[in-house]
């Protein structure tokens, strides 16, 4: 097997790419390891152990991607990206699912991720966006070039002052990355850092919400959160949750608005901002993120849906996210920070 090629080696004279043949391939997904065990002590517990309102699927269609939590200062992941039949032609994923699995850990760790091409014949990269990490060797270099069939080796030493947020990861060659990530490649990054630790944040249950596409189902352009059409997210009444939201989408903007109540943001593309900033409406553009405390209304069923957006060839319709559902016991609303 040739090895990956790092800038300045040859390219091969021609590309061998069959897309059609690799979506109809058979899957047998290597998946996403995490090794080293369970996280160490005096981590944050995840949203689905805080509260048993959000878990990793159920009632509703809401599924939270999988967590891969760094252990003793190290996470060490294989990232598989191959088709994923079951999704739909052209639809492809890490470790057999859209989107990947969220990659956590901290300031100091060693992040290494073993990527695996088995895309069939696209060639293909992995960038951390949004990370301040080394862009040369074995780092954030968007120059490897992974072959069908190769894999490679990425380490990552996070500073030790690396500022907490949210953030992800996708492919990045060059004339493949629009179609790679359109088809599904993509996966969260949480840093945990200071402003978990904010009062009126520390300990609040937390929301992946990965949003992607369209993508074409029954005719239909379909977008969806963790890989799901318009799931619903369970809430109590007076309950505040943090919601991380990251459009992993290649084109599409996400003009945010959930009825009867407003985003309270807190950062912004991994960046805390100095004020708790309450706003009706949120955009994110491709490859934007932000982190927003939302403290639920009286009981019922609240839309999340992206509003009409743009003109001429940039015009999206509006379009349904999600569905809110506050049901259960009511909880006692509790201050929202304001700094």
């Amino acid at each position: 097997m040739t090895q990956p090629r790092l800038p300045g080696s040859s390219r091969p004279a021609s590309r061998r790419i069959n897309r059609r043949r690799a979506a109809a391939a058979g899957m047998a997904a290597l998946g996403a390891v995490a090794l080293g065990g369970a996280s160490g002590a005096g981590r944050r517990a995840l949203a689905q152990a805080i509260d048993p309102l959000i878990g990793a699927g159920g009632a509703g269609g809401w599924v939270e991607p999988p967590v891969l939590l760094s252990s003793d200062r190290a996470l060490d992941v294989v990232l598989d990206a191959r088709p994923v039949p079951a999704a739909g032609l052209g639809r492809m994923g890490y470790a057999g699912r859209i989107p990947g699995p969220t990659l956590r850990f901290r300031p100091g760790d060693t992040v290494r991720v073993l990527l695996r091409n088995n895309l069939g014949g696209d060639q293909t990269n992995l960038h951390v966006h949004g990370l301040h990490v080394s862009p040369q060797g074995n780092g954030d270099n968007v120059f490897v070039t992974l072959d069908n069939g190769q894999n490679f080796q990425y380490a990552y030493a996070i500073p030790a002052n690396h500022p907490g947020g949210t953030f992800w990861y996708h492919p990045h060659h060059h004339g493949d990355a629009q179609e790679q990530v359109g088809a599904g490649l993509a996966g969260a990054i949480v840093i945990d850092g200071a402003l978990d630790a904010v009062p009126g944040v520390a300990g609040l249950p937390e929301r992946m919400f990965v949003l992607q596409g369209p993508e074409t189902r029954a005719g239909e352009s379909i977008y969806t959160v963790n890989g799901a059409a318009n799931p619903e997210a369970a809430i109590r009444p007076g309950q505040t949750q943090r919601w991380r939201l990251a459009n992993m989408s290649a084109n599409s903007h996400f003009h945010l608005q959930l009825d009867g109540h407003q985003f309270h943001v807190i950062a912004n593309d991994g960046n805390a901002l100095p004020e708790t900033r309450p706003v009706d409406t949120l955009m994110l553009a491709p490859g934007q993120r932000a982190d927003a405390l939302v403290q639920a209304a009286e009981p019922g069923r609240y839309a999340l849906r992206s509003l009409a957006f743009g003109e001429g060839g940039q015009a999206q319709p509006a379009f349904p996210v999600a569905t809110l559902v506050v049901a259960g016991a009511p909880m006692e609303p509790q201050p929202l920070p304001t700094a």
